[in-house]
């Protein structure tokens, strides 16, 4: 090239290299992404052994969800969702680990028990589901559902949030929501909302004698409010399933902590 035509191109090229440099005391920008987490789904059925009639059979139905990049985030939430087989939630808490394997042999020995006592009773059944209802704010909430019956009237329905926080890949719960020395003043708007509640059905003091709120952290930080789900009987009778109680962020201001408020 000419040296007469590398004079031109520098005059144009160094006003755009000046334009991309940060102006004096600036220092340069670095974004830096959100940690990702990835989602896979698991759907699996499992019948009775040794049981001839597919649709007269004992089974357990699932519908979940793993995390690639996080086994220890797959395996707790794969507990929590198993314990449900035994009509029970860990909530989160350092319960014993449960091997899938060794619960359904246990749910279809009880079967078999129950049939042989009584042969005209249903199947058991057990349907375990896990699904994203939020994500937002980089904070993912995932509701683990469990519906197990073991004859009876009905079945026996559950629900437990499973909230992960996206940034860290770690679960979060109820005590990292609150900002420390608060749980005294959340359990007190958890009672305004259990108030706004009863009004909505129509129930007065004498049905909140009979079934009183009780504490608990089922917690879930959605994107237009705080949600708390109780099972069945827990507050209130079968009939009204599982009450929420939903709690305004204005009302959590000073209780949460900030990363968990809009």
């Amino acid at each position: 090239m000419s040296i007469y035509l590398r004079w031109p191109l520098l005059a144009v090229m160094l006003p755009l290299l000046s334009a991309c440099q940060p102006a004096d005391g600036e220092k340069p920008t670095e974004e830096k992404p959100a940690e990702q987490l990835s989602i896979e789904k698991i759907d699996k059925t499992m019948l009775a052994p040794a049981c001839d009639d597919a649709e007269d059979c004992s089974k357990i139905s699932l519908a979940y969800l793993s995390f690639p990049e996080s086994p220890e985030l797959s395996a707790e939430l794969e507990q929590d969702l198993f314990s449900m087989l035994e009509g029970i939630g860990t909530g989160g808490s350092e319960a014993e680990p449960r091997d899938l394997d060794q619960l359904a042999a246990s749910f279809f020995a009880s079967a078999q028990e129950a049939r042989q006592a009584n042969p005209d009773i249903p199947p058991y059944d057990a349907s375990l589901k896990a699904e994203v209802v939020s994500d937002h704010n980089d904070l993912l909430v995932v509701e683990l559902n469990g519906y197990v019956f073991t004859g009876g009237a009905h079945g026996m329905p559950l629900t437990e949030y499973f909230v992960v926080d996206r940034r860290t890949q770690q679960r979060v719960g109820l005590d990292d929501m609150l900002i420390e020395g608060q749980r005294e003043a959340f359990d007190a708007a958890v009672a305004d909302a259990h108030q706004r509640w009863l009004k909505e059905i129509e129930q007065n003091a004498e049905f909140a004698q009979q079934w009183p709120l009780v504490e608990t952290d089922n917690v879930a930080p959605m994107a237009e409010d705080a949600v708390i789900k109780f099972n069945a009987y827990d507050i209130a009778p079968y009939a009204l399933g599982q009450p929420e109680l939903h709690l305004p962020y204005a009302a959590l201001e000073g209780i949460f902590a900030e990363r968990y408020l809009p």
